[in-house]
């Protein structure tokens, strides 16, 4: 499962939705969580259920990206930004699954922090969004490039999971598709339009689970809870 949670708060910010989490996945909760903007107190009740977690980014005032997992974390370390401004650094864990070691990344591309609602980015005007819009493609694109040397870099199979923050069409998505040797879990297993930001009136599918193409996607599932953070949790059941 790949999930911003939001710090497991509504996008309100009135509901903590951490139990609700736990009960709803009870008995079934993924083998592997790769979690971002979440901060540590939640990641150690998480700890109940999943006994291996990666670390937390030193100094991180913000929710942290992590990987939980009920599979050994052998190695792990975290891909630092060269600036605070591009958000939360990306988080990697070395996983032994059986015979096989193999590398999660979860990961948080730079936010257009722009608000959900369509009628509040209409008073931001056109010039803001577009300079926005030029100043977090810079970010995205400087992450992007440190990702993909970072997993050029690595002996073993890799998945990706995380919040893009851009869609299947975009520049940031392409380069990161072509960095190994991928397939999207969504396109593997699922259709439609796979809305995983819960933006009025425009379907968004922001968040992404890649996997080896030599894997096996058995199902790609979205799960809507509108109540809980402003992103749904994506799960796909692979098989290495």
């Amino acid at each position: 499962m790949s999930y911003n949670s939001r710090h497991f708060s509504s996008a309100d910010e009135h509901t903590v939705f951490y139990k609700e989490f736990i009960d709803a996945y009870k008995g079934n909760l993924p083998d592997v969580l790769m979690v971002q903007e979440t901060l540590i107190s939640a990641i150690k009740k998480l700890n109940k259920a999943y006994p291996y977690v990666s670390i937390k980014a030193e100094g991180a005032k913000q929710g942290s990206n992590f990987i939980v997992s009920k599979y050994p974390i052998v190695n792990q370390g975290l891909i630092r930004w060269d600036d605070r401004l591009m958000g939360r650094d990306a988080a990697f864990a070395d996983l032994k699954i059986e015979n096989d070691t193999i590398r999660f990344y979860s990961i948080h591309l730079s936010s257009y922090k722009f608000s959900k609602k369509a009628e509040e980015l209409q008073k931001r005007g056109g010039k803001s969004i577009l300079k926005r819009f030029s100043k977090v493609f810079k970010y995205q694109q400087k992450q992007v490039e440190k990702i993909k040397a970072h997993i050029k870099q690595c002996p073993y199979p890799v998945v990706i999971g995380g919040d893009f923050n851009n869609n299947a069409f975009s520049y940031v998505y392409k380069e990161l598709f072509n960095a190994s040797d991928f397939k999207d879990t969504f396109v593997a297993a699922a259709n439609g339009f796979g809305a995983t930001y819960d933006f009025s009136y425009f379907p968004t599918r922001i968040d992404f689970i890649f996997v080896p193409t030599s894997a096996q996607v058995f199902y790609h599932k979205i799960d809507t809870h509108k109540a809980w953070s402003d992103h749904f949790p994506i799960t796909a059941k692979v098989s290495f």
